[in-house]
């Protein structure tokens, strides 16, 4: 399928978007709010930008087929509510370049997945890649560098390939009700408004209270911001860019959030980059790059 130039900036657009997310993470954590509330707040301002969206161009868009329910509720609640819950604690344990290459490593995971679910092929190349890019990882990680294994946080690499893992089940679920003819915008809105209901135990409403109270105008801005910025706009974009050109092509451009995420961490956070840190992210971008040209 080809693609217009003005096109190709979607899918670039939106792997920059969430490239920002641990942007958003830090700056609300060090507001008082915690990861619960975080994620919660982020998914039920997303379920309601989507659903107003929803219910001006298409309210037939809300119905979802019985056989999906299950698969739904299992997407939004392990691949995208509790994904982010994981992720959020990657971010505040790792720097934010490896804590986005660790959730790119979806793709890997869901070789495996597309394996055992779809019956996809799983070739010699895709294994060299998949070897590849984790060797990237560990670039990215320091560990290599003399004295920073010391500082290094095992937990906090743990919980970025899980998140990478739960991700996977996200793309699992979402290719097989895209398969049977959901909408992107249905399964997204469910995902937010499912997955935010499972979270209500999870979210302090008083830190939202307090945290708005403190600064109405630039709280609110924060609180919106994310849901649009890490949520609505970027899957939009990406479905946007879906529909003009291939998966792979619009995957691979994507690729540019760990990129993204790098210059975030350095220009806002100071978390400046080694030259193996580099090599490390060029690597884990072409090693996934590759597997996404397979398809």
């Amino acid at each position: 399928m080809p693609a217009s130039k003005a096109s190709l900036a979607l899918p670039i657009l939106a792997g920059v978007m969430w490239g920002s997310i641990g942007v958003f993470v830090r700056f609300l954590d060090a507001g008082g709010l915690d990861n619960g509330t975080i994620v919660c707040t982020r998914m039920i301002a997303s379920s309601v930008i989507l659903g107003a969206f929803m219910l001006v161009k298409d309210r037939s868009s809300f119905k979802v087929p019985k056989r999906a329910v299950p698969v739904l509720i299992v997407g939004a609640v392990v691949g995208s509510a509790y994904m982010n819950i994981v992720y959020n604690v990657a971010i505040m344990n790792l720097n934010l370049a490896l804590s986005s290459v660790l959730i790119g490593l979806f793709a890997i995971w869901s070789l495996l997945l597309g394996r055992v679910l779809f019956g996809e092929a799983l070739t010699k190349r895709k294994v060299a890649c998949a070897a590849v890019a984790l060797f990237g990882v560990v670039l990215i990680s320091g560990v290599l560098e003399q004295g920073a294994a010391a500082s290094f946080s095992w937990f906090g690499l743990f919980m970025g390939v899980l998140t990478g893992m739960m991700y996977a089940v996200n793309g699992a679920t979402t290719r097989a009700m895209s398969n049977w003819g959901m909408k992107a915008s249905t399964i997204n809105f469910w995902y937010f408004a499912i997955g935010s209901v499972s979270l209500l135990p999870l979210c302090h409403w008083d830190q939202v209270v307090s945290y708005v109270a403190a600064d109405p105008l630039a709280s609110s801005f924060w609180l919106i911001s994310q849901a649009v910025a890490c949520a609505v706009l970027p899957y939009v974009l990406f479905a946007m860019a879906l529909a003009k050109m291939d998966m792979g092509t619009a995957s691979t451009l994507e690729l540019v959030e760990p990129a993204a995420a790098m210059v975030f961490g350095l220009v806002l956070f100071g978390e400046i980059p080694t030259p193996l840190m580099v090599v490390g992210v060029a690597v884990v971008i072409a090693a996934i790059s590759r597997i996404y040209a397979e398809k």
